[in-house]
């Protein structure tokens, strides 16, 4: 198993996604089989699901797959609560639902990208299907920002694992010959990377379009299973939402989050 992963956060509230997030999760950390926590979010109270039979579900999964899995539970608002997790403990990743709530600073995607921004580690969120993970196709955007290429060293770390194919996808909103020398030496730059290190991978490059928009539709064209995306990217313009928030919205595709200021991960892949 890759070094880099040690120990999984999986983060669960009392919503109707908690199911999917569980089964989705619970498979991921059987396949990568390292010792994971479990965190059971109690918010408003509202929600759908009975926590009681949900941590059964994990005690049983824990034992029928010889995890180690540790359930805890808190009660309170979801990026408190995460973050006050994170600063007790060095995760390797963590795996949530994010999706629900409007979009916008002051709604529940707004807010949650906050929360991705302040972790330093990925965060694979996931969408609310019955759907199993699988890493065949993943994508990897790379926008004209100069952290857009944090997102590679863990990107290699899956794809060796799971013998994925890596679609590079070099993208942007702005155009200009400065824009496309960056875009195009992204892109190589990364090419040479994965060949180095015998990784299968394909690239394509999208100049001056709208960014969402093509990076959901070439998520649909090559079958993509999960996508990459850094916490911090291209400037969406004025009074636009993230582009990491936007594409969480409208794309039931996974997203691993990476943030750029995890060296932790960068020093991993030698990246």
């Amino acid at each position: 198993m890759s070094q880099m992963f040690e120990e999984i956060l999986l983060v669960c509230d009392d919503q109707y996604t908690c199911e999917y997030t569980l089964k989705q999760g619970c498979d991921l950390i059987s396949k990568l089989n390292v010792p994971a926590t479990v965190l059971f979010i109690q918010t408003d109270g509202k929600g759908g699901v009975n926590l009681s039979e949900a941590k059964a579900y994990i005690d049983n999964y824990a034992t029928t797959k010889r995890l180690s899995i540790t359930i805890e539970q808190q009660a309170g608002d979801m990026n408190d609560v995460v973050l006050k997790a994170c600063a007790a403990k060095q995760y390797s990743l963590i795996i949530m639902n994010i999706r629900t709530g409007s979009s916008g600073i002051l709604g529940t995607r707004g807010k949650m990208l906050l929360l991705l921004q302040e972790v330093n580690c990925p965060v694979l969120n996931l969408p609310s299907t019955s759907e199993p993970l699988n890493f065949k196709h993943i994508m990897l955007p790379l926008l004209d920002h100069r952290t857009t290429r944090q997102t590679v060293p863990f990107c290699t770390e899956i794809a060796k694992l799971f013998g994925s194919t890596i679609h590079i996808y070099g993208v942007t909103a702005y155009k200009g010959d400065e824009t496309t020398k960056r875009i195009k030496s992204y892109v190589r730059q990364t090419e040479r990377f994965f060949a180095q290190k015998g990784l299968k991978y394909t690239s394509s490059i999208d100049i001056g379009v709208k960014v969402k928009k093509s990076c959901i539709a070439y998520s649909n064209v090559n079958a993509i299973s999960v996508m990459f995306f850094s916490t911090h990217s291209e400037d969406p313009g004025f009074l636009k939402p993230a582009y990491l928030e936007q594409i969480l919205g409208d794309t039931e595709v996974p997203v691993i989050s990476v943030n750029p200021k995890d060296t932790r991960i960068a020093g991993a892949a030698g990246y």
